[in-house]
């Protein structure tokens, strides 16, 4: 499958400079799973690590 048929985004299409922080913040945590099955991430746990906001358990 290609990049299209994702749902939810790959760490590796982030900036490189936040990936291993953003992987850090996310230690724990639940992630979904692509069709392609690729490891995502949700949207709002970005926006949560942007913000400078604590893991939401």
């Amino acid at each position: 499958m290609n990049k299209t048929d994702r749902i939810w985004p790959l760490i590796e299409d982030l900036p490189k400079e936040e990936q291993k922080l953003f992987l850090e913040w996310l230690r724990g945590q639940t992630r979904p799973i692509n069709s392609d099955r690729s490891v995502g991430y949700y949207l709002w746990d970005y926006e949560r690590w942007k913000a400078g906001l604590h893991v939401d358990d």
